[in-house]
């Protein structure tokens, strides 16, 4: 019986141990469980740290492109513009169409991860500069911010010419002689030549001087016409000579 109570004692006593090793390595367990939260808890505030500075870094090279952009638009002689018209990678407007003296400006975005970005570019023609400005809805100087603009319009492609630079005198294959009215062509004549359909005797000498062949009923506008067209013919030529020799 004695034999049999010492058993049990030694059995109890077993197993108070295991619970009591048990509790401990559930302990121990429990605080190194604990000691890698905090050690991750401080990695991601490490990293979050490392992320803001990165950002803050970034947002000043950002700053630093944008600064350097504008200056470089406001570093010439003409205007800075801003194009109302943000088109995916900007919006080409081109003056004229003999490629040897045509002009092409592009409004580009001052920074191009921004959609909201203005775009901008240094016009330096004054005549070109007031022809755009003349288009309020779409083109206004700009003055260092974005602004506030009511309509934004977003197209696809940046080589789109604006058809409102098209009609200019002294760009003389924009205008069609064809189809011209004859106010127009009498506009042209007076701008261009210096002459009025009054003028038979010196637009007779000009149309002459270009083997310009009058139709016999020909008045002075259809004269006009022809030298026009006459013209049209020389600025072609000279043109595509321009291009070969690029």
């Amino acid at each position: 019986m004695a034999d049999d109570k010492t058993d049990k004692q030694d059995d109890k006593a077993l197993a108070t141990k295991k619970q009591a090793d048990a509790a401990v390595k559930e302990s121990a367990e429990n605080k190194a469980m604990a000691e890698q939260q905090d050690r991750i808890k401080e990695l991601e505030a490490k990293l979050a740290e490392a992320e803001a500075r990165e950002k803050a870094t970034d947002k000043l090279e950002a700053a630093a492109k944008k600064v350097t952009k504008v200056a470089d638009a406001n570093s010439g002689d003409g205007d800075t513009i801003q194009c109302l018209l943000r088109r995916k990678g900007g919006t080409k407007v081109t003056f004229g169409h003999n490629r040897a003296t045509q002009k092409t400006y592009h409004f580009k975005p001052i920074d191009e991860s921004d959609d909201q970005s203005p775009h901008i570019c240094n016009v330096d023609d004054e005549d070109h500069a007031d022809r755009l400005l003349s288009i309020r809805e779409s083109y206004r100087l700009y003055r260092g911010d974005s602004g506030y603009v009511d309509k934004i319009e977003v197209t696809r492609g940046a080589n789109t010419d604006e058809g409102a630079f098209i009609n200019k005198f002294d760009d003389i294959l924009s205008i069609d002689f064809e189809t011209a009215e004859n106010d127009t062509v009498a506009d042209w004549a007076k701008e261009v030549l210096n002459l009025t359909p009054a003028h038979s005797a010196k637009i007779r000498e000009k149309a002459a001087s270009l083997n310009v062949k009058p139709a016999k009923g020909d008045n002075m506008n259809e004269i006009l016409r022809k030298i026009g067209q006459a013209m049209q013919e020389e600025e072609r030529a000279a043109s595509e000579q321009a291009s070969k020799g690029k």
